[in-house]
């Protein structure tokens, strides 16, 4: 999940399940970001936007949204 900050971790546990070809749920929050994030973590996030990688970010709001986005993806 991502929101601000730009975590070294996450980073790697991104490119870890793609150099093994695993599946990686992505979820990114959209409030109060704007002058807030990390620059490194929106250049991050503009790559794994693109369509053409195969990968798909879920944007939420509030966390019951991500609930229910986590319970579907999970199922």
């Amino acid at each position: 999940m991502f929101w601000r900050k730009y975590g070294e971790s996450s980073v790697e546990e991104y490119q870890y399940a793609q150099n093994l070809g695993k599946d990686w749920l992505n979820y990114e929050k959209r409030t109060d970001i704007k002058s807030k994030r990390d620059s490194r973590l929106t250049a991050f996030l503009r790559g794994l936007g693109k369509i053409d990688s195969g990968l798909t970010i879920r944007r939420f709001l509030t966390s019951e949204e991500l609930a229910e986005f986590v319970k579907q993806d999970v199922a």
